[in-house]
């Protein structure tokens, strides 16, 4: 069973499979240097939508995105390139968090769909190296549970070890989590 936020989301990806993202319009070196380079591998996208972000990583790169349409993951699988996997499910019950198989988990505006974004990355952080998250800034939108005014509210909102390193583009927001990274304003 779906929970709420999910049903909604899924009826209106369904209706709309190809999102439109801070990715769209960004060559590969904008989207590395934007979130600070290359990522350990493998890479798992959770909440991949159409796939955009696998096409973007460099060719060979180990990469399995997740996501809960059943149509999106499908112009996924059509678009992807040679390696990439795909899988449909739901994040809150995607399995493999249960070791720490994963380079890097990326979400890309992914947690301002969640009534708690918090609980799904501590559930994420035992299973990977690092956790790169995008987030919109002063963008609301009904589909948004979450709205961050600016930089410092999303700082402000994720735990200090979480960092919120910047923009990309104007309205998103670029988050780095690793273990041992230095609480904000430590240096």
């Amino acid at each position: 069973m779906k929970r709420p936020e999910e049903a909604r989301l899924l009826a209106h990806y369904e209706r709309h499979p190809v999102y439109h993202s801070p990715l769209d319009h960004a060559t590969p070196g904008q989207v590395f240097y934007a979130v600070g380079g290359l990522w350990p591998e493998p890479v798992l996208d959770l909440g991949c939508g159409d796939g955009r972000l696998a096409r973007a990583l460099p060719t060979g790169t180990s990469y399995h995105g997740v996501d809960y349409s059943e149509k999106r993951v499908a112009i996924a699988q059509e678009r992807a390139p040679e390696g990439a996997t795909f899988s449909v499910s739901d994040l809150w019950d995607f399995v493999e968090f249960d070791s720490a198989a994963w380079g890097t988990v990326v979400l890309v505006d992914v947690l301002e769909h969640l009534e708690s974004p918090l609980k799904l990355l501590d559930m994420i952080r035992p299973a990977c190296r690092e956790i790169l998250a995008t987030v919109p800034i002063n963008l609301p939108n009904p589909a948004h549970l979450h709205v961050w005014p600016h930089l410092n509210a999303v700082r402000e909102f994720f735990r200090p070890d979480f960092m919120a390193e910047g923009n990309f583009g104007t309205h998103t927001a670029v988050m780095r989590w690793w273990p041992g990274a230095p609480e904000r304003g430590v240096e």
